[in-house]
């Protein structure tokens, strides 16, 4: 996770939301129990939110390969037992 609270993070930009009182409760009430501010929890919720590159170069291989086994989801125990001895 990155942290936005070090040197690493040069710059940036403000922004000015609104929220339901019942979520901004639950921000302050996260922020409180994790001792960060407001603001972190909500980068951090939209850090988790948004895909990053990792999850994208994850999903460029789905259905990428073949596999000869049609069981595999139900014998990969067995196929890993084969592969390692």
């Amino acid at each position: 996770m990155v942290n936005y609270n070090d040197d690493t993070v040069k710059t940036m930009v403000r922004l000015t939301i609104q929220l339901p009182d019942e979520l901004y409760r639950k921000v302050r009430q996260v922020a409180e129990t994790q001792r960060i501010s407001a603001a972190e929890v909500i980068r951090r919720a939209v850090t988790a939110y948004t895909p990053s590159d990792r999850w994208e170069r994850a999903m460029a291989v789905v259905g990428a390969f073949t596999d000869e086994a049609p069981d595999v989801a139900e014998r990969h125990d067995d196929y890993l037992a084969e592969a390692f001895g």
